[in-house]
């Protein structure tokens, strides 16, 4: 009995230790997929006008966006990896909307782009 409790034991911390490993992976990879831009004008009308015009764009779709911040996440959709070239997509797509200055962020992650947008609303 004793012995049937410890291999649950162990296999129950060995699923958990996968599925912890899994997500992780998961997260890791899916901020490959994204590009962090900075939008030196963007509002939430702007931020509206633009989410239209990307609602059906095979390549790229309009992720997390901190309006505050200025900042926006662009989801890579498609197998083309080259940030320049879906950047200047968006730039060609979003022509016309005054969304100001557009800057990749290249050094950015999930925990800068949170940091950026708590700060933008709290006045920091």
């Amino acid at each position: 009995m004793h012995n049937k409790f410890a291999l649950v034991l162990v296999c129950t911390l060995f699923s958990c230790l996968l599925s912890t490993l899994n997500v992780s992976a998961q997260s890791s990879s899916s901020n490959h997929n994204l590009i962090y831009l900075e939008c030196s004008k963007i509002t939430p009308e702007t931020y509206g006008a633009v989410l239209t015009r990307l609602k059906n764009d095979a390549n790229i779709e309009l992720g997390e966006v901190c309006v505050p911040a200025h900042v926006i996440t662009l989801r890579i959709k498609s197998g083309n990896n080259n940030a320049t070239q879906l950047v200047e997509s968006f730039k060609t797509k979003t022509n016309g909307i005054d969304i100001g200055e557009i800057k990749i962020l290249s050094d950015f992650n999930d925990a800068k782009f949170m940091e950026r947008c708590s700060a933008a609303r709290y006045g920091r």
